[in-house]
């Protein structure tokens, strides 16, 4: 080997040893650049943190009822954190949230009027046909009670599907306006940046008879029947 320079040996094109990416080469292995490292690693941190905004799309949920906890199930007006001002030209009929889910993956979608025991028995069928069996289940746990006529006289049930977005409620009340009913979600989650899974939520308000319009819409369009 030849010597160059006064303290040893080197290269001769004067270089302080064999580079970084001709260290590669000489392995048999491609030289990638520290700057597209740091950009595929950012991008797999992002795409994690989106995944997760609004909960796995496959069906992670919040569930509550009656017999629960959350804000389902409590007497009108002791809902913690409702909103203060009512929606304009239209005044609050519930007396009772007794069923609220909220979760992604949700396929069913169903609004429907329940006026005796046996349409809300037939209710979660619609979430059966739709392959939601497990929301159907729960739905059936607190709508099929064996023994007790449910609704009871002179109330009725009002059952709504609906996409509520990124933020997820843990509260609704049900308001009419003229013939409509609609629902207000309550006490929603903060809203993520990105999201790739709305939230979707199934809930089922108890209202008295005399409070329902003679032919009520949802949401501007005719409930469906009881059961598929």
């Amino acid at each position: 080997m030849r010597r160059h320079g006064r303290h040893g040996y080197g290269p001769p094109d004067g270089g302080g040893g064999i580079r970084p990416g001709r260290r590669a080469a000489a392995a048999g292995l491609p030289a990638v650049p520290l700057r597209a490292l740091l950009g595929v690693l950012l991008g797999v941190l992002l795409g994690a943190a989106v995944l997760t905004a609004c909960g796995s799309a496959s069906g992670g949920a919040a569930a509550s009822d009656g017999a629960g906890a959350g804000l389902s199930g409590m007497p009108l007006g002791s809902r913690p954190g409702a909103p203060g001002a009512p929606p304009t030209g239209r005044h609050r009929v519930d007396i009772r949230l007794d069923f609220l889910q909220v979760g992604t993956g949700v396929h069913g979608r169903a609004n429907a009027v329940l006026t005796s025991p046996e349409q809300a028995r037939r209710y979660p069928a619609w979430f059966d046909a739709s392959g939601d069996h497990q929301l159907a289940g729960r739905l059936r746990d607190r709508l099929d009670r064996p023994g007790a006529g449910y609704p009871p006289p002179g109330q009725a049930l009002v059952a709504v599907t609906a996409v509520v977005g990124c933020g997820q409620p843990r509260g609704a009340e049900l308001w009419a306006g003229g013939g409509d009913l609609a629902v207000r979600w309550t006490d929603t989650g903060t809203v993520p940046r990105e999201c790739l899974a709305p939230f979707t939520a199934v809930a089922v308000f108890r209202v008295p008879v005399a409070e329902l319009p003679p032919h009520p819409t949802v949401d501007g369009r005719p409930p469906g029947p009881a059961g598929p």
